[in-house]
């Protein structure tokens, strides 16, 4: 399956293993994350696909107004897929 703009993954690699985040964009064969607080969405983080797992949720990008909504987000999916 391929990365898309709006996918929750999971960091598999880097001190950012076992974190949530969303895809902001996918360009170059790298994908740029974020999760609202340590890599706002302004400033998201280039990681290597191969580093990333997806998962089987995606938000919408109209959902995402800010960082504090995408922190919101990505707790409530957390907490609903812990073993994830």
């Amino acid at each position: 399956m391929e990365f898309k703009e709006g996918m929750v993954v999971l960091a598999k690699a880097g001190r950012d293993a076992g974190s949530c985040y969303m895809v902001v964009r996918c360009e170059g064969g790298y994908c740029w994350i974020a999760d609202g607080r340590r890599r706002k969405v302004a400033f998201p983080k280039k990681k290597n696909p191969l580093h990333l797992a997806l998962t089987t949720h995606s938000i919408g990008r109209e959902e995402v107004t800010s960082d504090r909504r995408l922190r919101q987000i990505l707790a409530q999916w957390n907490t609903a897929h812990p073993t994830e």
